[in-house]
């Protein structure tokens, strides 16, 4: 080493906060007053720890890389903060250079420790300041689409209870103008008969909408209780193509069902799934062409609930899916559809419904401890999938749920 670099060294030791002289393994051979008392330790204590520098610091670069430079007779430089003696990180840029003697077979290093602590936190701040700020953003987003969606639903809503009754008041109203005349009139009687049907069809409708609005309200607060028995998820399934039969007969749809090899029998409520199986497939019915198919398939298998990307354990239940050949949801709607009084852009047809079906749905399905959603078909149309677990955690053999 000549006298310009050793100047050089000298100087630069000067402006360091911090030097310290590794041998190959990185225990502390050397290290100067200065960054010992940057640290609150006592170069005795630091000495009786020859790995300090291993394990009273932290990093966000690998070893190997660090060492796989310095092995190279690479210079290394990064941001890395010791944890003094109260356990706070201070910050410092490091340089680390490989020193060679002929002499000596090993090598050994010498490392200059520049405080870098205030910039650092500073940086650390915005970032946080950045993330507290998107989130921010995000909560805004939220709000502002679940304003929205609120008033789609009040807006769709309206439509819905004020279409059925102004059909009862109009019908009503010529209902009794029939009774002007007095014994009614051969006619007069077919016009009433006809009027009493239409009041009936739009108080059932308006009936079910109000219903709609109470199933959603009930299940989201727990208060309806599941009322399990074992059944077969097949004659669940048969039962519910039989019951919309006709409607698909007057669009010429095919519906189609397949039978498992063996029986699959799942304790579940009869009745909530039933009512998930007719919004699935009434919403096939409505949004599919005419002369199409619609199949509804059912299978024992495993799956994955856990949400998170690590989460590998595996259920057993039954998977049933309802698939169609209808105009298809678009693949940014697939999870908003479940959302509650939101319809997919592509269904939004004016075919009715106040886009609470699935939403009950989802609900249905979450109180068996299961999971329900949507995907694209290849073809066109939409695949709506759900899973429920054979076995339900918290219920008992008699149904009645377990004290947690």
């Amino acid at each position: 080493m000549n006298q310009q670099q050793t100047m050089d060294i000298q100087q630069a030791i000067n402006h360091a906060a911090g030097m310290i002289v590794f041998d190959a393994e990185f225990n502390i051979l050397e290290i100067n007053e200065k960054l010992c008392k940057y640290l609150g330790f006592t170069q005795a204590e630091i000495f009786l720890t020859p790995d300090f520098y291993l394990t009273k610091t932290c990093f966000d670069y690998s070893v190997e890389s660090r060492t796989r430079e310095l092995k190279a007779k690479h210079s290394w430089q990064a941001d890395i903060a010791f944890v003094n003696k109260t356990g706070e990180h201070i910050w410092f840029s490091e340089s680390i250079s490989v020193i060679s003697k002929k002499q000596q077979a090993s090598e050994y290093y010498i490392g200059l420790f520049f405080n870098i602590d205030s910039e650092k936190k500073l940086q650390q701040q915005l970032i946080k300041v950045k993330t507290d700020l998107t989130k921010l953003i995000q909560a805004k987003n939220a709000a502002e689409n679940a304003k929205k969606a609120n008033s789609e639903f009040f807006a769709n809503m309206s439509h819905e209870l004020r279409t059925p009754m102004h059909a009862i008041l109009s019908f009503t109203h010529l209902s009794l103008k029939q009774f002007t005349d007095y014994p009614l009139s051969e006619r007069a009687t077919s016009k009433l008969e006809n009027f009493l049907l239409n009041i009936e069809n739009s108080a059932n409708r308006l009936l079910r909408v109000l219903n709609e609005v109470l199933d959603l309200s009930k299940l989201e607060a727990g208060k309806t209780p599941l009322k399990l028995a074992e059944h077969q998820i097949y004659n669940l399934c048969h039962q519910i193509c039989m019951e919309y039969q006709g409607r698909a007969e007057e669009k010429n749809i095919k519906l189609l069902i397949n039978q498992p090899d063996r029986e699959i029998k799942l304790r579940c409520d009869k009745d909530k799934i039933l009512q998930v199986l007719s919004n699935l497939l009434a919403n096939a019915i409505n949004y599919t062409a005419e002369n199409k198919t619609i199949q509804l398939y059912m299978e024992s298998t495993e799956l994955k609930l856990g949400k998170r990307s690590y989460d590998t354990v595996t259920t057993a239940g039954v998977l049933v899916s309802v698939s169609d050949q209808g105009i298809g949801i678009p693949e940014d709607e697939l999870k908003s559809v479940f959302d509650k009084f939101i319809q997919s852009s592509h269904t939004d047809s004016g075919i009715g419904g106040s886009g609470l079906g699935l939403s009950i749905s989802q609900q249905i399905i979450l109180a068996h401890q299961g999971k329900i959603w949507a995907e694209s078909n290849l073809g066109g149309g939409t695949n709506f999938k759900f899973f429920i677990p054979y076995s339900l955690v918290g219920y008992d053999a008699d149904n009645s749920v377990s004290a947690c």
